[in-house]
């Protein structure tokens, strides 16, 4: 009856702590809570505050756990259920609603958060904050910037005027919160002349390039409009800059082929215009080549016209369009087509002003090609106060820049500039990448540029290294799911030369650690097709094997045979694993005898390596026994029987030992001499 009782009391003292109830004797809640926080046992103590009653202080303790449990979305869920709290409180959920939503990866909403927190705090304890949040400066950095750029593209001046005041308040943040910072103060700077009012930028742009060189590429553009490359090439020569002769050349070469005629060396390109083709390369090979030329009628016949036009000269081929356009028979669609030829080969024959239209309701052939755009842009020397699609913007500011037309003179720099300059424009797009991206390479800041590249330029070639530094840093931290989040976000095309195995070995073994064992074998096969050597012997030998457990019997078996002519310098163990495995191989594949072979040379070469080459020696002996050579089966399993350490294999070699004594004897009997 005692013992009966006294378990009674352990299930319920059990049952008391499993239901969260503390017994009376034990230290109060508060006290355990603390405990739990000094245990870094963020999800019990989680739901501890849970089991509480919800207080604002409850409310706060619980999301900080929760953040700190890595379950940010439930902490955000409970922040935002109780609504506004009192005083500095309120602070501090905002606080935390801004560290939550910046684990959830919503990085501007938690800059939104975390500049209102600052609203609710005392000035000195929000700059405190501010400065000793982790890496919080670089995330404000690429967010202020990416919403600079927002609003820079969007040519409404109402979207434009509602959200200045956000990056006002933040920018007013980031320089008291780190005032030592050159960055920032250089954006104060630039921000203080209003560059996001177009008044100044409307009607003059700042040339810097001759006109008459300007008026080759407003050429050249129009001939690629409607697919004259040769045109525009001939026209493109006459620049007398060699740097920017070869950009237009091979901008041209993009247009026609997709893809430029040959690719940049870094060392010899200057640093805007490498940039430029890693930041916007995936945006021109994405966009639809019809963005770029004129479309004309549905028609056989008009490729034929545009060839017969091609071999005139210009004012010749104005003359046969006008001539067309005379014919009462054309339908609207063709006749509008002339009228797009008409204005492209008035500006061939140097007539600009057609680019001067007052009728601003008319649809005009710029507005359906961009190479036209462009060319208008350079002819007028400015930037048109609105554009067509603003996803484009960006690109076409920094085309028009690199021929000689700065919309934006505060925030962009000159095209044909240097690096070191980076400095004067901070909000640059192409002269930020420069500065980023060389940053990238060195162990200082390389953790901020790759948040910063990865962000603003996810699809650039450094932004695309950037996903894969902060990949390799979280994978050091133990953080896979996050690991595995960044190297998906990468294109082996696009993150360039001399990173591309990089990626593909950080993504096999990502794959290889989450389970993903057919997925993983494909990466690494590509891998193995291209740099072998970058797969060590002991990865390779486990990917073999790993083909043998998928199936992949006959690529399992050539890398297993691979790995031994290569065997030279390899330790003995694992020579000697690599025979077992190619005699398993060419078993299971139906070669009995290259097998036997296998584990023969294994048994005799490796007899040190007892498990490996004891095993051998078994499977040979029932290959002999199968083929009914019972004496060498015999001496096979006596040898394993005699040397096993392991009793299981040495009783099951004495058993076939056994088994081969009645049929070595009932084949003697049974044997006739025939003289």
């Amino acid at each position: 009856m005692f013992v009966r009782a006294l378990m009674l009391n352990l299930c319920l003292a059990i049952l008391t702590i499993n239901l969260g109830i503390i017994p009376a004797n034990a230290a109060k809640d508060q006290e355990f809570s603390s405990w739990l926080r000094d245990l870094d046992a963020w999800d019990a103590f989680a739901r501890e505050m849970a089991r509480q009653n919800p207080t604002q202080e409850t409310v706060l303790s619980q999301a900080e756990a929760l953040i700190f449990s890595d379950n940010p979305e439930e902490a955000l869920g409970l922040l935002n259920a109780f609504g506004h709290f009192d005083g500095t409180l309120e602070g501090r959920r905002l606080w935390l609603k801004g560290r939550a939503q910046r684990q959830l990866g919503l990085f501007p909403e938690a800059v939104l958060d975390f500049a209102e927190a600052c609203s609710s705090l005392d000035p000195t304890q929000a700059l405190k904050s501010l400065r000793e949040e982790p890496r919080l400066e670089t995330l404000w950095d690429m967010v202020w910037t990416r919403w600079f750029w927002d609003l820079w593209k969007n040519p409404n001046q109402d979207i434009v005027q509602a959200r200045h005041g956000i990056l006002d308040r933040t920018l007013s943040l980031a320089n008291q919160a780190w005032p030592n910072s050159r960055r920032w103060q250089a954006i104060a700077q630039i921000w203080a002349l209003k560059p996001l009012s177009f008044e100044q930028d409307d009607h003059a742009g700042i040339s810097s390039a001759p006109s008459g060189e300007r008026v080759l590429l407003v050429r050249a553009l129009a001939a690629w409009s409607v697919g004259f490359w040769s045109v525009g090439h001939k026209a493109v020569e006459g620049l007398s800059n060699a740097d920017q002769r070869n950009f237009w050349f091979r901008f041209g070469e993009y247009l026609k082929n997709g893809a430029e005629e040959t690719s940049i060396q870094a060392e010899a390109a200057p640093s805007m215009e490498l940039s430029f083709w890693e930041v916007y390369r995936p945006q021109l090979r994405n966009m639809a080549s019809g963005g770029w030329a004129l479309s004309g009628p549905n028609t056989l016949s008009w490729p034929h016209f545009l060839a017969r036009l091609s071999e005139l000269s210009p004012g010749q081929a104005l003359q046969a369009v006008r001539k067309e356009k005379e014919s009462s028979l054309l339908d609207e669609g063709i006749r509008s087509s002339l009228s797009d030829l008409e204005i492209v080969f008035r500006v061939l024959d140097g007539d600009l002003s057609v680019f001067v239209d007052s009728n601003t309701t008319a649809s005009h052939p710029w507005d359906h090609s961009l190479c036209l755009a462009l060319s208008r842009i350079l002819a007028k020397n400015t930037f048109p106060d609105t554009f067509a699609d603003t996803d484009q913007k960006l690109l076409i500011l920094s085309l028009a820049n690199a021929g000689g037309v700065l919309a934006s003179p505060s925030i962009q720099a000159p095209f044909w500039t240097v690096s070191e300059q980076a400095k004067s424009w901070p909000l640059d797009p192409l002269l930020l990448y420069t500065d980023l991206a060389e940053s990238l390479q060195s162990p200082e800041g390389k953790q901020a540029s790759a948040a910063m590249l990865a962000f603003l330029y996810s699809r650039s070639v450094a932004g695309q290294r950037g996903f894969l530094v902060l990949a390799q840093e979280a994978h050091g931290q133990g953080r896979i799911a996050l690991a595995w989040k960044y190297v998906r976000e990468i294109d082996e095309q696009d993150i360039g030369p001399g990173w591309g195995n990089a990626y593909l070995l950080a993504r096999a073994g990502l794959e290889m650690e989450q389970g993903m064992e057919a997925e993983s074998l494909q990466t690494y096969k590509s891998i193995l097709e291209i740099t072998p050597e970058s797969v060590t012997v002991a990865r390779r030998l486990k990917l073999a094997l790993l083909a043998q457990r998928l199936g992949q019997w006959t690529w399992a078996q050539d890398m297993l045979e691979k790995i031994w002519s290569e065997r030279d310098g390899l330790p003995r163990d694992l020579q000697a694993e690599t025979l077992f495995w190619m005699g398993e191989g060419a078993q299971y594949l139906g070669n009995e005898d290259q097998a036997l072979d296998y584990y023969l040379i294994l048994g005799w070469k490796f007899p040190e390596q007892n498990i490996w080459a004891l095993t051998a020696l078994y499977r040979a002996g029932l290959i002999y026994e199968n083929q009914g050579r019972f004496t060498a089966a015999s001496r096979l399993f006596s040898r394993v029987a005699k040397n096993a350490d392991r009793k299981s294999q040495k009783e099951a070699a004495e058993q076939r030992v056994k088994a081969l004594e009645k049929k070595t004897g009932q084949a003697a009997k049974g044997t006739v001499p025939l003289f």
